[in-house]
């Protein structure tokens, strides 16, 4: 029978051997050697404790790092699982950019696929997920998606969550027979990021913006000798 404790009545110190935890030959030896030294409560502690009281089939086809840390991070492609007022905070922290909820729910409804990254917690830890990443490609469903958005939590920054919102993203448009070219207009600290994951610099296009200068006569002339 497995162990059922609350983590506050384990004890707070332990000798657990070695074999007494399937899982610790995935383990590397210095992690080996804290089971069996035995050491003071902690998160890790007390999942080394569940493993070694619970029986082989509670851990079975899951791995010994799976289940010593748990993934909170839920990816999701449901635009309804978007909270407005969390993705504009997360942009105005991460895009310096300061959008609307009102603006991005319109924004969010024209989008072509939408992928967004939620932390549950554990136990009662949030009232409600935390939005901590998110990315959306608008596109013309045949020839090209345009990936753009793509933001991530500092405090969640550098364990994969970008890398897998960009996967997801491509994934869900190739499963859906959807565009079969994929581009991005990254900022310069992003650039490196983006050529990490597979993309890379087409020269014969450049980017490029309108600025919506009004144009008098004089200014239409001048356009006009330009092309002729």
């Amino acid at each position: 029978m497995a162990l059922s404790l609350p983590f506050q009545q384990v004890p707070h110190a332990v000798h657990i051997p070695s074999r007494a935890i399937p899982h610790l030959q995935d383990a590397p030896g210095w992690l080996c050697g804290i089971a069996k030294r035995g050491f003071s409560q902690s998160i890790l502690h007390q999942r080394m404790m569940l493993v070694a009281a619970g029986t082989s089939s509670q851990t079975e086809g899951q791995s010994f790092w799976s289940f010593l840390f748990p993934q909170r991070i839920r990816y999701s492609s449901n635009p309804d699982d978007v909270d407005l007022v969390q993705l504009s905070e997360l942009w105005a922290k991460t895009l310096n950019v300061h959008r609307d909820p009102s603006e991005i729910a319109k924004a969010l409804k024209y989008s072509y696929s939408v992928i967004v990254a939620l932390d549950h917690g554990e136990g009662q830890e949030f009232a409600q997920p935390r939005l901590v990443g998110f990315g959306r490609a608008v596109s013309d469903g045949a020839f090209i998606a345009t990936i753009c958005d793509v933001a991530v939590d500092p405090a969640y920054q550098r364990r994969g969550i970008g890398r897998r919102i960009i996967k997801e993203l491509v994934k869900t448009m190739k499963q859906s027979e959807g565009p079969t070219g994929f581009a991005v207009f990254p900022p310069p600290k992003a650039r490196l990021f983006f050529w990490s994951i597979g993309f890379r610099s087409d020269r014969n296009y450049r980017f490029m913006t309108y600025r919506g200068r009004l144009l008098d006569t004089a200014a239409e002339d001048q356009d006009k000798l330009d092309y002729e």
